[in-house]
């Protein structure tokens, strides 16, 4: 590779870092920022928690009949609240920032996003899930399995994650354009 290749690809490895800084940084502010609690956007994270609550509690009444959400608390045999964090929000915004600020044309990028985080969304249901019944079983287990273990598989969920969007992005070649080696051609068949 010449060393004007290698300047273009660092480059390009700088700007991606920067603008999914710049990203993060934007995503984590309106985040976490201390909002009014009785504003408007507080009342958004609450039906927000809420409708997480209301997802989590569904999937457990699969498995158990005396399942009751309450705002954002479930109870059963086990009682737990989700509030922010639970949510996964970091790991949603750091998967956001990278996928937005990958090379691709701006539909893929945002296709991207919209179905890494629904996978997000959906890995970190099982996640609450499971913790569920860690807490009714295991109760002494739960703060290790919320605290150090489930935060480790979210991240690495949303690394993998982020590497599939990635390859699909990469398909359309940067901003958009064909790979470089072109696209792939159908073999002529005779007969």
């Amino acid at each position: 590779m010449s060393d004007a290749a290698n300047q273009t690809d660092a480059r390009a490895g700088v700007r991606f870092v920067v603008t999914a800084a710049a990203i993060a940084a934007v995503l984590f502010g309106l985040y976490f920022f201390p909002y009014d609690k009785v504003g408007g956007s507080e009342r958004w994270f609450t039906a927000y928690l809420e409708a997480y609550a209301h997802a989590v509690g569904f999937v457990l009444g699969v498995f158990e009949r005396n399942i009751i959400v309450s705002g954002a608390t479930i109870q059963g045999r086990f009682a737990m609240s989700i509030v922010k964090s639970c949510d996964a929000m970091e790991a949603n915004i750091l998967f956001c920032a990278a996928t937005l600020a990958f090379p691709g044309r701006l539909w893929r990028r945002a296709v991207a996003t919209l179905v890494g985080l629904a996978a997000l969304v959906a890995f970190n249901v099982v996640r609450l899930c499971c913790l569920y019944y860690v807490g009714e079983n295991f109760r002494s287990a739960f703060d290790v399995a919320h605290m150090e273990i489930w935060p480790l598989l979210m991240v690495a969920f949303a690394v993998v994650d982020f590497v599939v969007c990635s390859r699909w992005l990469r398909e359309s070649g940067p901003g958009g354009a064909a790979p470089e080696n072109g696209p792939p051609r159908a073999r002529e068949v005779r007969a």
